[in-house]
């Protein structure tokens, strides 16, 4: 009974921090497993970054790529930045092995 317990109570954990997720990368195109195909199609190259929001690594990268993306596009480099989700966007996860 205590194992069921502990993990019903991790599940609602886990629910909680999915419901206060914020959108990370938002200067970047976001890419979901609706739009994938379509916007690779818009460019040659791509730098897509793959994250989950809760992840202190991810949220620590976010201003520094932000900000290497919009000194690229700035300079006139050809390269689209892109963010996935993974937690609202598994299949593309599943897809790439990700």
């Amino acid at each position: 009974m205590k194992q069921f317990l502990t993990v019903v109570f991790n599940l609602l954990i886990l629910q909680v921090m999915a419901a206060d997720q914020e959108v990370l990368f938002d200067k970047l195109d976001t890419l979901t497993d609706q739009n994938w195909q379509g916007k690779m199609e818009e460019a040659d190259i791509w730098l897509v970054v793959f994250y989950v929001a809760w992840c202190p690594h991810a949220q620590a990268f976010e201003p520094k790529l932000e900000a290497a993306a919009e000194d690229l596009i700035q300079a006139g480099y050809k390269i689209k930045f892109g963010a996935v989700d993974l937690s609202r966007n598994p299949g593309i996860g599943y897809k790439y092995r990700i």
